[in-house]
Order: structure tokens, then C-alpha cells, then sequence
């Protein structure tokens, strides 16, 4: 489980990642910002991957501090 943790915790990460790199891509070109809708978009992505990233971690802490008790 504690793998799984791991992989999951970094899939998120990847999730983040790319809302971020997809909002600077729109807001650096010239035409990106003619419908907010996109950047909305990957700034929800980015929320939700930091979000989920967060979760993660503490299951991951407690799932080490509960197995070694």
C-alpha cells in the first residue's frame, strides 16, 4: 500500500505539473487569452493535483506512523 501511496502521491505531482506548465503556455502566447475558459481549466487541474498531492502525503505519513506501532 505504502507503493501504491507513492505512486499515486506522484501522479498527482504530474497532475499539478501539467495544469501549471498548461497555464504558462496560455498566458505566454499571444493568443491564449481570448476565452479564460482553457486557463480556468488547467488552473483547476493544478488545484486538484496540489489538493490530491496533499491528501496523499498525510494517508502516506499515517499509513508509516500506524505500521510501526
Amino acid at each position: 500500500m505504502k507503493q501504491r501511496l507513492f505512486w499515486l502521491q506522484l501522479a498527482a505531482l504530474g497532475l499539478a505539473l501539467a495544469g501549471l506548465a498548461g497555464m504558462g503556455v496560455l498566458i505566454f502566447s499571444r493568443h491564449g487569452l481570448d476565452n479564460l475558459v482553457p486557463l480556468y481549466i488547467f488552473a483547476g487541474l493544478g488545484v486538484a493535483g496540489f489538493l490530491a498531492n496533499a491528501g496523499l502525503a498525510v494517508a502516506r505519513v499515517l499509513w508509516e506512523r500506524n505500521g510501526r506501532k
